[in-house]
């Protein structure tokens, strides 16, 4: 079977089944849905482009869509800003995820010379560090040594720190960088 290294498309047609409706910009007909582009690309680029199921600048990972900040601020107001998405600040439940967080603030994270908030916290009960949107224990961590340590008394929040990737406990109030997660609806509709 030959194997194509690029396939150059003027015009591109994406199908995927639909039960709940098209997104929109997308035509429907007989419960499937059609994207029409009439734009040149790869295959490879058009399929990450269109399939990730992700807003644009959102990045898809598993079943999941994250979002960098451009901007800083505190932890609160970043869970606020993620909400205005139906988003929430980023828990991420296994493995892959964290490395995968990691990972994006060691790489190509939009801001330099800032740390990111994630969605964790010991807010109610100190030393008990828990997913602040489920109130779930965190059960796959990635801390940095020594942390968390609760400097002074005060710090309950959840930052990841690049270039290292590793976590940290911090003051809620500290402006910096976060990550919003939200569901990837194409992710989920192709699990079930």
């Amino acid at each position: 079977m030959a194997r194509f290294s690029l396939l150059v498309l003027t015009l591109l047609l994406l199908s995927i089944q639909t039960v709940f409706g098209c997104p929109s910009g997308w035509v429907s007909h007989t419960n499937k849905c059609y994207l029409l582009s009439s734009f040149t690309t790869s295959w490879p680029t058009a399929e990450t482009f269109f399939c990730t199921g992700c807003p644009s600048g959102w990045v898809s990972h598993t079943n999941k869509c994250y979002l960098l900040s451009s901007f800083t601020t505190s932890w609160p107001t970043a869970e606020s800003y993620c909400r205005t998405f139906s988003a929430k600040l980023a828990e991420p439940m296994d493995q892959s995820s964290v490395n995968f967080l990691s990972g994006e603030v060691k790489g190509s994270a939009p801001l330099k010379n800032t740390n990111y908030y994630i969605g964790g916290g010991d807010l109610f009960v100190e030393g008990e560090w828990i997913w602040m949107s489920t109130q779930a224990p965190i059960s796959v961590t990635n801390w940095n040594t020594g942390e968390p340590n609760d400097l002074g008394g005060q710090e309950d929040c959840l930052e990841i720190i690049p270039p290292t990737g590793l976590w940290n406990d911090i003051l809620c109030s500290v402006q910096q960088g976060f990550i919003c997660e939200m569901d990837n609806e194409y992710a989920q509709s192709l699990i079930g």
